[in-house]
């Protein structure tokens, strides 16, 4: 996005929005020029279920708001019972990340991946002081 100051243009940079509620995230989805996913797994020291699916991270990007276009991010994370079975805690999130990428990708031009800011990381910084 460029905003003119004194005469000339200067690029702003917008970090993404993120948002709590899976629904809002749909709607700015909806609209976006692209959505991306990434994918994370089940891992630790003690656990070997590389294959099995904890959450997702969706960015909506190109959303236009008010003429601007803005990126949106949601991580779907779903709740389980503690209690229950790890293997059937596994399944279920597992379940229901997949089925949730499955409804949002039939609704949106989706890729897995992410989208590089091509901002060098000190100038992320400066901008956040």
């Amino acid at each position: 996005m460029m905003i003119e100051a004194l005469g000339r243009e200067q690029p702003v940079l917008i970090p993404p929005v993120v948002l709590d509620d899976y629904d809002e995230f749909c709607r700015f989805a909806r609209d976006a020029a692209l959505v991306t996913y990434r994918v994370e797994h089940f891992n630790g020291p003690f656990t070997d279920h590389m294959g099995r699916v904890r959450r997702v991270v969706f960015c909506a990007v190109g959303a236009m708001v008010n003429g601007v276009p803005m990126t949106f991010k949601y991580v779907f994370e779903p709740s389980y019972d503690a209690s229950a079975d790890w293997d059937a805690v596994v399944c279920a999130v597992d379940r229901a990340v997949r089925t949730a990428i499955a409804d949002l990708g039939a609704q949106t031009d989706m890729v897995r991946g992410t989208v590089e800011s091509g901002v060098p990381l000190g100038a992320v910084l400066s901008a956040r002081i």
